[in-house]
């Protein structure tokens, strides 16, 4: 059987055009990597990872729906 890869699973191909950059992320909660981290870990561990974007419920999923959300940082 074949094994489904994101493209966070493939970040260190990317890493020599991500180093030293300021990186943004559009994401949520079910943006994992094959071993179900968070991409907001995978790239905050490894590269400077400056902003945040996230989709309804939150980044970490914590955010019920329809509540608004305020500006916030995230200390994971």
């Amino acid at each position: 059987m074949s094994r489904l890869f994101c493209g966070i699973d493939n970040i260190e191909e990317y890493s020599s055009f991500l180093k030293g950059k300021n990186i943004a992320l559009i994401s949520n909660q079910s943006a994992v990597d094959a071993s179900f981290r968070q991409s907001v870990d995978v790239l905050n561990k490894e590269f400077n990872l400056k902003c945040l974007f996230e989709l309804e419920h939150g980044i970490r999923g914590n955010v019920q729906a329809g509540e608004k959300v305020e500006g916030s940082i995230d200390e994971s």
